[in-house]
């Protein structure tokens, strides 16, 4: 969500826009491997697996987000939810992946 005060207001109202998720992390893990590819093509699946293991991205706001279905699939918890990413972790992976691979 993003909040903006009012500064023409003499109440202070404040204006709030959500903003989706699918904003905010737009990339499916897929996607992300794609875009690597397209860079470079030697990048494989476990060098991207690694990465978000080794970074703890899962889980990491400032990079993803479990994308859960229903209340009851967050009650499980995330084992087999589906992580979005953002363009942060993309530029991370394309620095780590793309400009240091051999």
């Amino acid at each position: 969500m993003v909040a903006k005060v009012d500064q023409q207001s003499q109440e202070g109202i404040i204006v709030t826009r959500e903003i989706r998720l699918i904003d905010k992390y737009p990339y499916t893990y897929r996607q992300i491997l794609q875009k690597l590819k397209e860079i470079h093509p030697m990048v494989k699946p476990t060098m991207l697996n690694t990465l978000i293991k080794t970074c703890q991205i899962k889980g990491d706001s400032r990079y993803s987000t479990y994308h859960y279905k229903s209340k009851a699939e967050e009650k499980g918890g995330p084992s087999k939810t589906q992580v979005l990413y953002n363009e942060e972790f993309f530029q991370l992976a394309r620095v780590e992946l793309c400009e240091h691979a051999p």
